[in-house]
């Protein structure tokens, strides 16, 4: 399953760390084919605080999935590639009332 035409998708920070961890590679490829997929689609969507997660779970889990200096590369690639919310207050506000109304 794809994303939805012309919607934005948030992408929690979990699926691009499973996209570069090779020790799982089943939980890799799901999650490359969804990164590949909202990169080619122009629909993936990332905060500051997913970016900020990325780079510590990329290089401090107890075996780091990448050194710091690709870990470095790759938020930057993806900072320069995705477009990225700056997550505020009102935003935070904003997803609990629509989690609360679910």
């Amino acid at each position: 399953m794809g994303p939805a035409p012309d919607r934005p998708c948030f992408v929690d920070t979990n699926v691009i760390a499973y996209a570069h961890d090779a020790n799982a590679p089943t939980k890799r490829a799901t999650a490359m084919d969804i990164v590949e997929a909202l990169g080619v689609a122009r629909q993936g969507v990332i905060s500051t605080q997913v970016l900020a997660e990325l780079y510590v779970t990329l290089t401090r889990a107890v075996r780091p999935l990448v050194d710091p200096a690709e870990a470095a590369r790759l938020i930057d690639d993806y900072a320069r590639q995705w477009p990225v919310i700056s997550v505020t207050p009102d935003i935070v506000r904003d997803a609990v009332r629509v989690t609360a109304s679910d």
